[in-house]
């Protein structure tokens, strides 16, 4: 991936989702949309949104209205980042953050451990990516851990990526999918080994989106109309 924070427009998301594309395998990823959960609730737009099969609805890949069931990680692109840029950031996250999916009846899912459950299969996966960045890691987890205090893990950003730079992932209370030592470490935390940052994104991308079957359509959790029970008929 071309490592240039000057390209315009939207060549920055469009750059991120064709390298999602390509390295996840992914059926479709859409840029520049939004999500809604079953009870109406509506994110902000999401630069980039990788989707699963149970998407319906699909008219393009941009400007889409998704369902929550429907993605796999929500990704928000900087192509410099700074502290305005990532407290924007962080506002975008609380918004996807707060929606929530649960499986449902007939639902099945397969995650590493319970402490994902809330945070990955109820949540949805929310990463940041910049290009390039004027923020130091410790300078952005410190900013990010003051943004979220007291807030639930499950409602709180999954990591951040810059490209050729630093990466930081949330562990939560370290007992989940990712952990990292000593075990004291709880949160938002730097990678401290050789690992790019960008094969750190893909990784933590396989490592948190669960694998979770439908028996039932999951878009039937957002159908308009209320069935109750039928009227007694005229007599």
């Amino acid at each position: 991936m071309q490592s240039d924070s000057h390209i315009k427009g939207g060549a920055n998301e469009q750059a991120l989702a064709k390298f999602l594309q390509e390295n996840l395998g992914a059926q479709r990823v859409a840029v520049n949309s939004s999500i809604i959960d079953p009870s109406g609730a509506q994110s902000d737009e999401v630069d980039v949104t990788v989707v699963n099969q149970w998407q319906p609805l699909w008219t393009g890949d941009s400007e889409q209205m998704l369902i929550a069931h429907g993605v796999e990680a929500a990704y928000q692109v900087k192509a410099r980042l700074s502290t305005e840029e990532l407290r924007r950031a962080m506002r975008n996250a609380r918004s996807v953050k707060k929606l929530q999916r649960r499986p449902g009846v007939g639902g099945e899912v397969f995650v590493k451990t319970p402490a994902d459950l809330a945070r990955f299969v109820e949540r949805i996966p929310y990463f940041v990516f910049a290009y390039e960045s004027n923020m130091s890691a410790a300078a952005a987890i410190k900013l990010v851990r003051e943004e979220f205090e007291d807030t639930p893990w499950e409602e709180q950003p999954d990591g951040i990526f810059v490209l050729d730079g630093w990466a930081a992932i949330n562990i939560a209370n370290n007992d989940g999918c990712q952990r990292m030592s000593p075990s004291r470490h709880r949160g938002l935390v730097q990678t401290e080994d050789d690992v790019p940052s960008l094969v750190r994104m893909l990784w933590t991308h396989y490592m948190t989106v669960p694998h979770i079957f439908y028996r039932e359509h999951p878009v039937r959790q957002y159908h308009p109309f209320r069935v109750g029970p039928y009227p007694e008929p005229d007599s």
